[in-house]
């Protein structure tokens, strides 16, 4: 039987690298977001989440409930579906537990390098960079998750995973 966490990931905590690495066994899925909100046409389709971002796209008429509807799903096939903020949103609405994993305040400065590594757009960069120590605050103030979980310097997702299950 598979756990069937939810977790709200924030940006760059190693969500796709814990998904992408060798210590996933299959107990790990990334639901990225963008695969349920738009259409894509058939060259679209064959390219990864980061190259669609920023092209020309069509809502997909069933947006959100089909995304709502993939995370309730994919809980009886993984331990851990981590989603986005659309995908945290969609756990209140439909009254999904969930988590939430995100950095501390002092994190900012490592998270922003992150980001601007993994190739992020500088807007999204900026965008988070301004709004940094709000974002955080949101997720201490989260009053909906079951668990919130704070990373420290340094800390991937995939550290905090061990941490989790060593407890």
């Amino acid at each position: 039987m598979k756990k069937g966490i939810v977790v709200y990931g924030f940006p760059c905590i190693g969500k796709s690298t814990l998904c992408d690495s060798k210590e996933n066994d299959g107990r790990f899925l990334d639901l990225e977001s963008s695969d349920y909100h738009w259409m894509f046409t058939a060259e679209q389709e064959n390219m990864t989440a980061e190259e669609r971002k920023g092209i020309d796209k069509q809502l997909n008429p069933e947006w959100p409930e089909n995304y709502a509807k993939a995370i309730m799903e994919k809980r009886n096939d993984y331990d851990y579906i981590f989603v986005a903020h659309e995908g945290k949103v969609q756990c209140i609405n439909h009254k999904i537990p969930y988590w939430v994993i995100f950095p501390d305040y002092d994190c900012k400065d490592e998270y922003i390098e992150r980001m601007r590594t993994r190739g992020n757009p500088e807007e999204f960069v900026q965008k988070i960079a301004a709004n940094y120590d709000n974002f955080v605050k949101g997720c201490y103030d989260d009053t909906t998750a079951e668990r919130k979980i704070v990373m420290h310097k340094g800390e991937y997702l995939a550290d905090v995973i061990k941490r989790i299950e060593n407890e």
